[in-house]
């Protein structure tokens, strides 16, 4: 798995936070749902400006959202 963290927000990480852990769990979690290897999960903390152009770039929908997600659509099972 690959599995990539980043803090684009511009706002220190909260204390204690790490994000070595938070991939070790992300791991746990993918292999749990069986997610096949070669798989990426790709994890941004970003501004609320951001996410509204990402929002609005993506997803065609103006303003900010909690999260964004994109379908495993060309995944297929036993991949």
């Amino acid at each position: 798995m690959n599995i990539d963290i980043t803090n684009d927000s511009g706002q220190p990480a909260w204390p204690g936070w790490q994000a070595a852990e938070t991939a070790t769990f992300a791991d746990f979690l993918l292999r749990a749902l069986q997610i096949p290897d070669g798989s990426e999960l790709s994890i941004a903390f970003v501004d609320e400006p951001t996410m509204s152009e990402l929002h609005l770039q993506w997803l065609d929908e103006p303003g900010p959202t909690d999260v964004l997600s994109f379908p495993m659509d060309e995944m297929q099972a036993g991949c």
